[in-house]
């Protein structure tokens, strides 16, 4: 499965986004493509309440995550949205 991760400006310096995206696609085994258009899901990262990733794009599926979400989470996320 290709993932499409799109970060926001990393204001929280206490939350590694990249760390834990990494950690995501290793355990799932899934990889990363920088064209939205052609991925299975697109994550929207977001470190901290502001949300500042926005959805500027009409993606196919779109999951968001924030700071407080777990890798369990977002994968429970992500099947039901594919599901």
């Amino acid at each position: 499965m290709s993932i499409f991760v799109k970060y926001c400006g990393g204001c929280n310096p206490v939350y590694n986004r990249g760390v834990f995206v990494k950690a995501l696609l290793t355990r799932a085994n899934w990889q990363t493509t920088s064209n939205p258009e052609s991925a299975d899901i697109c994550l929207l990262v977001q470190g901290c309440a502001r949300h500042c990733v926005q959805k500027t794009q009409d993606y196919q599926r779109t999951i968001v995550i924030d700071n407080n979400a777990t890798i369990d989470d977002v994968l429970q996320s992500i099947q039901e949205e594919l599901s």
